[in-house]
């Protein structure tokens, strides 16, 4: 059924910005001032980070808000402007310019539906399309905003849709919260393994050996004597953790651009440990494609000897948790806390015998391999979800 449409001029009551705050002092006992942040993508109230600002600038009447108000993202990024969320209970914050309070006439209009239709209006791209652009912003005036055309039923039929709406996300976030117990699931199976196997060190006797007696020692060198034209560089930030295991970004660099701690050759099969905040674990392996390459000064490389201990072991075992956490206590420096190679060369590690490294190293890598394949299809999963929700604002609310 096609229904007839009112403006949003029409059906508000109020469509009122905030004001800005950039020059008003900040203090810990003062009036909360909503911003952009503090809407979520999927429409709540995010207090995690918070502004406050003195009450001699609010007006408590005029600023507040009410139970039913819609607050609208009006100046963001172009992809997050109609960032709209419903107030559910009398708040006395103010909020942002970059925030519209929307109040509608509920005679004719369930505040609501309004902000299901905005939302649905949100993925369809209609404010990117309305939106004004300049650098690194967008924004959508009060005239644009209030000339935005809304498909009205009776206020029976929007009762009705917002009813099914809301009982299909129910389900939809209930399936999120049970994806999101499989993900964190799926990601404690390789800590919980490396555990274990520490367990087994102490219960069947290994013997416990210090990495500076099984490891290579590696030297510095200098770029240009490497090569004559580019070369791979990894400093700390190209690595990253994910799935538990340190991911790899290197930049490929001029060598006249290279960085004075561009200094280690790594080569397949080395470990590299970042020095600096052990805490963040940006712990990995070296695999084929990056041998050769030049990582920096604030890595320990660790090249076991071989015969005597496996390469994916030693990665495996110094990056679990039972090994960091001999390390952390290690640390010196307050604002750039740090430790030596020598600290690192120095911890203990059990050591079985190199088969049964291997045997370990099978284990574990084909339990990474599992973990990274569940964690892939939770994450398709959380892309189902954002689509469904997108046809369920489609079907019951109507095409544009």
């Amino acid at each position: 059924m096609s229904w007839p449409t009112k403006k949003l001029g029409e059906i508000a009551k109020e469509i009122r910005s905030g004001f800005a705050c950039a020059k008003t002092k900040r203090v810990e006992d003062g009036v909360i001032h909503l911003r952009t942040n503090n809407i979520s993508l999927d429409g709540r109230l995010d207090l995690s980070t918070i502004t406050k600002i003195p009450k001699r600038f609010v007006d408590e009447k005029a600023d507040s808000l009410k139970k039913n108000d819609i607050l609208f993202n009006n100046t963001n990024s172009v992809e997050l402007v109609g960032k709209t969320l419903l107030v559910d209970s009398d708040l006395p914050y103010a909020f942002s310019n970059h925030l519209t309070r929307i109040r509608v006439d509920e005679k004719v209009a369930m505040p609501k539906y309004v902000v299901l239709m905005f939302w649905k209006f949100w993925q369809e791209g209609l404010f990117a399309r309305l939106c004004t652009q300049w650098v690194n912003q967008a924004g959508i005036n009060q005239t644009k905003l209030e000339a935005i055309k809304i498909p009205l039923p009776p206020l029976d039929e929007q009762k009705r849709i917002i009813s099914k709406i809301e009982k299909l996300f129910v389900k939809l976030d209930e399936a999120g919260r049970l994806r999101a117990e499989a993900l964190s699931a799926s990601a404690a199976l390789l800590p919980s393994a490396l555990h274990d196997v520490f367990g087994r060190a102490g219960r069947e006797g290994w013997e416990e050996i210090k990495l500076i007696d099984i490891c290579e020692k590696t030297k510095l060198v200098q770029p240009e004597k490497i090569s004559k034209g580019s070369f791979n560089y990894i400093d700390i930030t190209s690595v990253s953790e994910m799935d538990g295991i340190g991911a790899i970004t290197a930049r490929v660099l001029p060598v006249k651009e290279a960085p004075s701690r561009a200094r280690k050759l790594v080569r397949e099969g080395d470990t590299i440990f970042a020095t600096t905040r052990p805490y963040l674990k940006r712990i990995a392996f070296i695999p084929k494609d990056l041998s050769n390459s030049i990582a920096s000064t604030g890595f320990c490389v660790l090249r076991p000897k071989e015969g005597i201990a496996d390469s994916s072991y030693v990665f495996h075992i110094v990056n679990s948790d039972n090994f960091v956490s001999k390390i952390i206590p290690l640390q010196r420096g307050a604002s750039y806390p740090a430790v030596s190679d020598k600290d690192v060369l120095s911890q203990t590690i059990p050591l079985p015998t190199f088969a049964e490294q291997r045997k370990i190293v099978e284990y574990l890598d084909a339990l990474s391999a599992k973990t990274r394949e569940l964690q892939s299809l939770q994450e398709a999963t959380a892309n189902e979800f954002v689509v469904l929700r997108q046809s369920i604002l489609a079907h019951e609310l109507g095409s544009s």
